[in-house]
């Protein structure tokens, strides 16, 4: 009997701490919060990009044009660097400094500056819009003894498409894009003698990287 009130003794006593720590690990369970996503990904870019283009050339010497049939862009490779802040149901931005270098018959480079508005669906899923400006690498050529180049001016172009962000890291971009790359044609010893437009429409693939 003494056992048994004893027992009973230490079971009052005892009880209310139990209750307590109960109810404050309750409490300190219900402070986390669920993390809600602001935004799709923020950061600075890398990309691989791959490109289905056509390209078209329009020349013009003296009062002649000539304008060649559409072919398959051949890209050897295309790399860009960029900034993106894209936020989930508001507006956002990126922009990217791409690099693409085409074997057309000769070696033709470019580099193009982007710049777009960006929209998240979601975490996942985006859309953007932009311009762009560009400019060719002197391309230069030995005619008949003559050095023919191409002195490159700035062209413009867009391009628009749709974003998925499997990570906040990882993501790829499938859009269209268009962009005119010019410049003035000259001959040594006669100066300009004609211009020339370069066409590049098509899609574009990009596997991006964002740190």
């Amino acid at each position: 009997m003494n056992k048994l009130l004893t027992i009973a003794t230490v079971f009052i006593l005892v009880a209310p701490s139990l209750v307590l720590a109960q109810d404050n690990e309750s409490k300190t369970e219900n402070v986390y919060e669920p993390v809600i996503h602001t935004k799709v990904t923020n950061g600075v870019t890398f990309s691989l990009v791959k490109d289905f283009t056509k390209t078209r050339n329009k020349l013009k010497i003296l009062d002649f044009t000539f304008k060649s049939n559409k072919e398959k862009a051949d890209q050897k490779i295309g790399l860009a660097i960029g900034y993106s802040d894209i936020n989930i149901q508001k507006i956002g931005w990126n922009s990217r400094l791409l690099f693409n270098s085409y074997d057309d018959g000769v070696d033709t480079k470019i580099l193009e500056g982007e710049a777009n508005l960006t929209f998240g669906l979601n975490k996942n899923i985006f859309s953007y819009a932009g311009v762009s400006m560009n400019k060719m690498f002197e391309v230069s050529e030995v005619i008949d003894g003559k050095t023919v180049r191409l002195d490159p001016k700035l062209g413009f172009g867009y391009q628009f498409g749709m974003g998925f962000q499997a990570t906040q890291n990882i993501g790829v971009m499938l859009g269209y894009t268009s962009l005119n790359s010019k410049g003035d044609i000259k001959v040594d010893g006669f100066g300009k003698v004609g211009k020339m437009d370069t066409y590049y429409k098509g899609f574009e693939f990009s596997l991006v990287a964002t740190f």
